[in-house]
């Protein structure tokens, strides 16, 4: 998203002044909340230490002049779904029944 932001505003002579590329505002609870959802095999808090109080409102912000000038945002939980994924491909993020068989084979070796 942000780089085609940088291409719709580059390519708008009339683009000026701020552009938010934000699709939306998450508490970082409703972050965990989501990646516990979509990755259950991962010990994801479901709480944060600070739920004891209710949770702030979240920023208001516009994104209204980057979706006129056409861009669509991906939806948040799918951007979070899909760098999850992207680091277990990587191998920056072990998926759990792969950390299972790489410790049995450390510990039969």
């Amino acid at each position: 998203d942000v780089a085609l932001a940088h291409i719709l505003v580059y390519e708008t002579p009339s683009a000026s002044g701020r552009y938010l590329c934000a699709e939306d505002v998450l508490h970082r609870g409703e972050v965990c909340e989501i990646l516990a959802k979509f990755f259950p095999e991962y010990p994801v808090p479901t709480k944060c230490s600070d739920e004891v109080n209710p949770r702030a409102k979240p920023y208001k912000f516009s994104n209204q002049k980057l979706k006129d000038l056409g861009l669509e945002f991906t939806p948040v939980k799918q951007c979070l779904y899909d760098t999850v994924k992207s680091l277990q491909e990587k191998g920056h993020l072990l998926v759990p029944a792969q950390q299972d068989q790489d410790n049995a084979v450390r510990i039969q070796s």
